[in-house]
């Protein structure tokens, strides 16, 4: 690709540390992937508050029920 720049890196690791770091902050398509890989990561973390709040609740309603 002609946008891409060079890497002056020696090793594997480093090629590849330069290509993913030139894809995820430079490259437009790396930053919309980044940044929905961002809000997924918020929506599950609220979702799994959610669940976890709801089966507290039901938990203690079955608690409730045999007691």
């Amino acid at each position: 690709e002609k946008n891409k720049p060079k890497c002056d890196g020696n090793s594997t690791k480093k090629e590849i540390e330069f290509i993913h770091n030139w894809f995820f902050h430079d490259d437009p398509i790396g930053n919309q992937i980044a940044q929905l890989a961002k809000d997924w990561k918020v929506a599950m973390l609220k979702a799994k508050g959610e669940i976890r709040a709801s089966l507290a609740e039901y938990c203690r309603g079955l608690k409730n029920k045999t007691a």
